[in-house]
This record gives C-alpha cells, sequence and structure tokens, in this order.
C-alpha cells in the first residue's frame, strides 16, 4: 500500500501539476519541488507507523510528479530547434534511471 499511493501521487502529481512549470517557470516548481522530497525524506525518516509512511510517499510523489514535469520541460527549452535529442533524453533518462536502480536493488550486500 506505501508504493501504491506513492505511484497515485506520481500520476496526480503528472496531470494537474505537470504544465504549471509553463505558467509559473521552471525554478520556482524545482524549487518547491526539491523542498517537497526533502519534508518527504524527514516524513519517512521519522515515521513511528503505517500511516506516516503512506503521508511521506505522498509527499515524494507529489513532489517528484513536479519536479519530472519542470525537468522535462527544461530539458526540451535547453535543445536547439529542430533537434530530437530532449525528447530522446527526457525518454532514456527516466528508463535508464529504473533500470539502474532496478540492478542496484537486487545486487547482494555483503
Amino acid at each position: 500500500m506505501v508504493f501504491a499511493v506513492y505511484a497515485l501521487a506520481l500520476l496526480v502529481s503528472l496531470l494537474v501539476v505537470g504544465g504549471l512549470s509553463d505558467h509559473l517557470g521552471r525554478r520556482p516548481v524545482l524549487v518547491v519541488a526539491l523542498l517537497g522530497e526533502a519534508v518527504a525524506m524527514a516524513v519517512v525518516l521519522t515515521a513511528d507507523g503505517v500511516g506516516q509512511l503512506v503521508a511521506g510517499r505522498i509527499i515524494q510523489g507529489l513532489a517528484t510528479g513536479a519536479a519530472t514535469g519542470a525537468i522535462s520541460a527544461g530539458t526540451i527549452d535547453l535543445q536547439h530547434p529542430g533537434s530530437k535529442l530532449g525528447p530522446l533524453l527526457n525518454s532514456a533518462g527516466t528508463t535508464g534511471g529504473l533500470a539502474v536502480c532496478a540492478l542496484a536493488g537486487g545486487v547482494p550486500r555483503c
């Protein structure tokens, strides 16, 4: 359940907050998203029950969705006109990051 609320909050954030950086600017959205991530880490770190873990993961999902939208849009903004590199980096970065984390999570510890 703790992971499921993260995924749901991430999807909601991508749908609702995804275009917010177009109106407010990339930097303010990223600053708020990073602060949200810090709050989420503090909540999860100090959690003493499932309720606090769920709350922390919801905050993390909302912040991650906001940051993902702003970072993806910023990557597109920085590309040269006519270039296809921005969309390629956005899709490959997300997929590559998930793959590396899955592989790293499966490495046995000594």
